[in-house]
């Protein structure tokens, strides 16, 4: 396998592919002269501030640390022999002087800030002190095979290390003994960084635990990873901690300093070993199972815009569909618990519960003047409700299967529905009436999702047989086919101009097509997991796509242009440079763009973007979140974490309300452990809230004046 070294600008998520590495990259450290990483294939390679290869240096083992000095000279390495080595950049490619030092695997190097003095850790539980000419000055046999060492900041003397069976202790290297030793830690300690006078440590349990080097304390223990914590690196200048996890969870998280989930960065197809930020503290390199070594640019999730979430409540069983009222005071949930949920976005206090379903709510619209909700449903019947006066107004039947996906136009007039059937149907009904007005027959394959031209005159649906198609909504009749995929089309939705159509597919892809003409403007790719919802920006610049993968990704349209997609290895593909991305492989045999995403604790089924309020996502988990978004002009655009709306573990009539809740509550809420909830903060408070059936204690807000009715110019005349 060839080492690919993803190479990040700010504002670009990939910029350039070195060769390198031929086996797992164990370790990567940078410094102003380049980025230095080793691993099983022996060698250590020195990579330059701009991504040139600048040095090779081949070992007789596999290297599992690596350190650079801080004059920038000099590259300290441990092997799986336990043999350590220095490296002179400017000298010859075999090291300048090698020791045997420990009997086992060398697990890590580390520099103290003067640079005169060497520290190192080994399986073969010692913890050893050497001068610059690898000569050893003293050692410290342990009682568990040490994993991890880190000179504390402009000190000479502290370190802290970390090891087998939670082992972590602070040592002052003119002692005998350790000056701090802390309560055995869950798992074992793989990795630490200072952040004096407390210091992070991530263990093999997958959790991300903080303690206070000066009492002893551990201040915080919250489950950051399913898998492995490999690395934790800690950023002085902006405050902020990050985290990388090995093979069930290869994703970096970036934390504040209290522990809050900042943000997720994806695209290791294997275990992650080690993390180390840039110099200047903005990018990050990682170091992976996968053979490669990438570069991120952090600095867009280290902004004053991010938010922790605040508010916990929402369903009891998957959410299917979410979206904001047009008026945003208000979010709608539908949920496989049967119900239909309407929501306060002032306390995310229930309204009210809408509860007289038979089966799941597989998809919610709101009417334009924000009084009434169409939810469509898996026993077939479209129903109507009031949300002002708290009652089901009418039932539209008409399916012979399930309702997967709804629609109300723009004017009010109008509902479609859309069914999972064998012979597949759009029924277009009279909102006032509630009666039945065209049946649309046309597509091969399952309904999966519809949407309203602005105008109200035209509708595109997508469906299980890799097409969106266009009806007129005046006589039900097909207009075109605008697009044919490659896959199942799970999402369509119109930008608030009409201009463009977003496709979102089952192949993972989201296309963007000129709805008068059909043209592809845009591309881009989600690896290969599904598309399951779209929304777009107010000022449609950008397209937020919830996905299988469990993530929220948002894209702005001009870094991806059309024509992107290409499913062979052809280097010469001049459509691959999308994004500055030159020929970046997926790992799955696609050029295609990858796109890094929010991640969430479960698939998100259901966006809805709202100018003021931001996102609201709907979860597999049956949780609501919603994520602020910070959309700069001259940077990427990011996500954050808002509010999170989701029930207490015992189902009681109450909402836990805060400003910040914490990871280790003993309220916890099904169906996953909290700690698997990539959030954390401070205990939260119970607010009682009555769930009962045809509850008024949470009276619904004043209602808005009807929106004006749009004149309605025939879109269908320009098709």
């Amino acid at each position: 396998m060839v080492e690919e070294l993803q190479v990040a600008a700010q504002d670009k998520e990939y910029l350039q592919i070195l060769e390198g590495h031929e086996d797992w990259v164990h370790s990567v450290c940078w410094s102003r002269r380049g980025i230095a990483s080793s691993g099983s294939d022996q060698s250590v390679i020195v990579h330059g501030p701009n991504g040139e290869l600048d040095r090779i240096f081949e070992g007789t083992a596999a290297i599992f640390a690596v350190a650079w000095s801080p004059d920038m000279a000099t590259i300290a390495s441990g092997d799986a022999e336990g043999v350590l080595a220095l490296w002179d950049m400017d000298g010859a490619e075999t090291p300048r002087v090698t020791t045997t030092g420990h009997t086992d695997c060398v697990r890590c190097v580390s520099f103290n800030d003067r640079g005169n003095a060497i520290v190192s850790v080994s399986q073969d539980m010692t913890l050893k002190l050497w001068t610059t000419d690898l000569k050893c000055t003293k050692t410290y046999q342990l009682d568990a095979a040490m994993l991890t060492v880190k000179w504390m900041p402009n000190s000479r003397t502290h370190v802290a290390v970390g090891g087998d069976g939670g082992f972590l202790a602070v040592f002052d290297v003119t002692q005998s003994n350790p000056v701090q030793t802390f309560p055995l830690l869950t798992g074992d300690v793989m990795c630490l960084d200072w952040a004096h006078p407390k210091v992070y440590a991530g263990t093999s349990s997958g959790h991300l635990v903080v303690v206070n080097a000066k009492t002893g304390q551990v201040i915080k223990d919250l489950k950051a990873h399913e898998d492995w914590v490999t690395g934790v690196v800690w950023n002085a200048v902006k405050r902020h901690v990050v985290t990388c996890g090995f093979s069930e969870d290869p994703t970096v998280k970036i934390w504040d300093e209290q522990c809050q989930l900042l943000g997720s960065l994806e695209g290791h197809h294997a275990g992650i070993n080690d993390v180390c930020w840039s110099p200047d503290y903005t990018l990050l390199a990682t170091a992976s199972s996968d053979s490669t070594v990438r570069t991120w640019d952090a600095s867009a999730y280290m902004t004053d815009e991010l938010r922790q979430s605040r508010i916990e409540t929402g369903h009891d069983e998957s959410c299917r569909s979410c979206s904001w009222s047009p008026d945003g005071t208000m979010v709608a949930s539908g949920s496989d618990d049967r119900s239909l949920r309407v929501w306060s976005t002032d306390a995310g206090q229930k309204i009210t519960v809408f509860r007289d379903h038979d089966d799941w709510v597989n998809s919610i619209a709101w009417s334009p003047d924000s009084g009434k909700i169409v939810s469509g449903c898996g026993d077939g019947v479209v129903r109507v409700w009031s949300v002002r006066e708290d009652r089901l107004l009418f039932e539209l039947k008409g399916h012979k299967d399930w309702v997967e996906a709804v629609a109300w136009s723009s004017d009010g007039m109008h509902i479609a529905s859309g069914a999972f059937e064998r012979d597949p149907t759009i029924i277009i009904w009279d909102a006032v009436k509630g009666a039945q007005l065209f049946t649309c027959r046309g597509h091969e394959d399952r309904l999966l999702s519809l949407d309203f031209h602005p105008d109200g005159d035209a509708l595109v649906s997508g469906a299980a047989d890799n097409t969106a198609r266009v009806w007129r909504v005046s006589s039900g009749d097909q207009e075109r086919v605008l697009a044919t995929m490659t896959s199942c089309v799970n999402a369509v939705r119109f930008c608030h101009t009409g201009v463009m159509v977003a496709v979102g597919c089952s192949d993972g892809s989201v296309s963007v097509f000129e709805f008068f003409s059909g043209d592809k403007l845009f591309y881009f790719q989600h690896d290969k997991h599904w598309i399951y919802c779209l929304a777009w920006s107010p000022m449609d610049t950008h397209i937020v796509a919830g996905s299988e993968d469990h993530t929220v990704r948002l894209t702005e349209l001009t870094d991806f242009p059309a024509g992107t997609e290409s499913d062979d290895d052809d280097d010469d593909d001049d459509a691959s440079t999308a994004m500055h991305l030159l020929n970046v492989p997926n790992g799955r045999g696609s050029n295609r763009p990858f796109v890094p995403g929010f991640q969430l604790d479960s698939p998100v089924f259901s966006v809805s973007w709202n100018e003021d309020e931001g996102l609201i996502c709907g979860c597999a988990s049956g949780r609501l979140i919603q994520l602020s978004v910070c959309v700069k002009k001259g940077r990427r655009s990011t996500l954050a974490w808002e509010k999170s709306f989701r029930r207490t573990k015992k189902m009681s009539k109450s909402f836990r309300v805060s400003s910040h809740f914490s990871e280790t509550s003993s309220v916890a809420s099904p169906p996953k452990d909290p700690s698997s909830r990539p959030m954390t903060v401070h205990p939260p408070v119970e607010v009682p809230l009555d769930l009962g059936e045809g509850s008024a204690d949470t009276k619904p807000p004043k209602s808005p004046l009807p929106l004006p009715r749009k004149v309605k110019s025939s879109i269908c005349t320009l098709l």
